[in-house]
């Protein structure tokens, strides 16, 4: 083939390869400012539109807000600033513990100090109104600096729950804007002792409630009950588990689980973002600690180095925990939904998956740059009884017992 001829393919070969190329690295630009509400479509699961419609005409969103009469029976005034790197919450990360009864109306006011993309505070877990719900650009606008924002709602539902920002969470929450929620049963047998165990990421060290490595369980003396509410605030999963003591993972998410049985050298998965309350009596010798991982366990002062295999003061005690855990999907005892899921009147295909493409112009594979590469892991998460496992791209120090081999792009 003749060299001109070869230019000739090239140069009608190279616009219908970066033709498109350069459309989808368009399409990929994120604008500085955007309204989610104009996104995708709405999809109505094959139901009538009635009441759902969107657009002109459509229920503005800002007044479905909670109760506006009436005095609170909990009020609280939460100030968040950035400082050093860091978010706090009236100073402080975590910030203060909310504890509210159930039917209680809970006030709560957000005054942005100086963060300057704005702040929202969103009750992770926590059925509310709509416009309480704290999601910018969603449900409200973001509060700027200088400025505040009320929000008022019923709690519900007894459990545990927290709170955090809904605007740069990626940022913000890593870095420490949440906090714990609480709403109580006033009909339910309260523990002896109710203690939050918020678990938190700062800088690649892993804290409970704040502080890195053994933390105090205060009141926990021989035969009384303990109720340990644990809230995994960062993004991956985590493991957790009881030396010392017997446990019953008695609500998940903030739903309370139906007879849950004993449960002894087994941990319990904590999905990110997600919620375990574990009951406990203290035994009569006094020594119980709750491992979370990587070094970080709430235990009494006689527990820090009890059990098998557990440390001393800030030491990690088993590394990963129990080899077993506890199948959350066959726990205690299964009770009625109070509807046939067989018969829903509407139906939702949710599809995700990952791709090659653009993310804000740079090169990505469902959102991941593909310029991060992690080792390739073979990693064990068998289910009881079972001895198979499945490979993994995850990090091996998000999994356990892995064999990794090779260092790949993540695509």
């Amino acid at each position: 083939m003749r060299d001109s001829v070869k230019a000739g393919i090239a140069v009608g070969a190279a616009p219908a390869v970066l033709g498109p190329l350069g459309y989808f690295w368009q399409q990929s630009l994120v604008p500085d400012t955007y309204d989610m509400a104009t996104m995708g479509y709405a999809d109505f699961g094959g139901g009538p539109s009635g009441g759902h419609s969107h657009g002109p005409g459509g229920l503005d969103v800002a007044t479905l807000t909670g109760p506006s009469a009436g005095n609170p029976e909990v009020s609280v005034t939460l100030t968040v600033r950035v400082e050093n790197g860091r978010y706090t919450v009236n100073g402080s990360s975590p910030g203060p513990e909310i504890r509210a009864a159930k039917g209680q109306l809970v006030q709560v006011t957000l005054v942005n100090d100086n963060v300057g993309d704005g702040v929202t505070l969103h009750w992770h877990g926590l059925d509310v109104p709509n416009a309480e719900d704290g999601v910018a650009g969603v449900t409200q606008d973001a509060v700027g600096p200088g400025r505040s924002h009320v929000y008022r709602f019923t709690a519900q539902d007894a459990g545990t729950y927290w709170y955090h920002s809904h605007q740069v969470g990626h940022e913000q929450v890593r870095k420490g804007l949440l906090g714990a929620l609480v709403i109580t049963d006033p009909a339910a047998r309260p523990p002896d002792v109710d203690q939050v165990v918020t678990v938190h990421t700062y800088d690649g060290r892993r804290t409970v409630n704040g502080r890195p490595g053994v933390v105090r369980l205060e009141r926990a003396e021989p035969g009384r009950t303990v109720r340990l509410r644990v809230l995994n605030t960062d993004a991956g999963p985590l493991r957790a588990w009881v030396t010392g003591a017997s446990y019953r993972v008695s609500a998940i998410d903030g739903r309370a689980v139906e007879q849950p049985p004993e449960v002894t050298d087994r941990s319990v998965v904590v999905a990110a973002g997600g919620r375990i309350d574990v009951d406990l009596v203290v035994p009569a010798d006094g020594r119980v600690r709750l491992d979370v991982g990587a070094g970080a366990a709430l235990a009494t002062a006689d527990g820090s180095g009890s059990g098998s295999g557990a440390g001393g003061q800030g030491d990690a005690g088993p590394a990963g925990g129990p080899a077993q855990t506890v199948d959350l999907l066959s726990y205690g005892v299964a009770t009625g939904l109070g509807f046939d899921p067989a018969k829903a009147d509407r139906n939702f295909d949710y599809r995700i998956g990952r791709r090659a493409g653009f993310m804000d112009a740079s090169p990505a594979c469902g959102g991941r740059s593909t310029a991060t590469s992690s080792p390739t892991c073979r990693c064990s998460w068998c289910r009881p009884g079972t001895s198979s496992g499945r490979p993994s791209r995850t990090p091996a120090a998000r999994c356990t017992r892995c064999t990794c081999t090779a260092t790949t792009p993540w695509c």
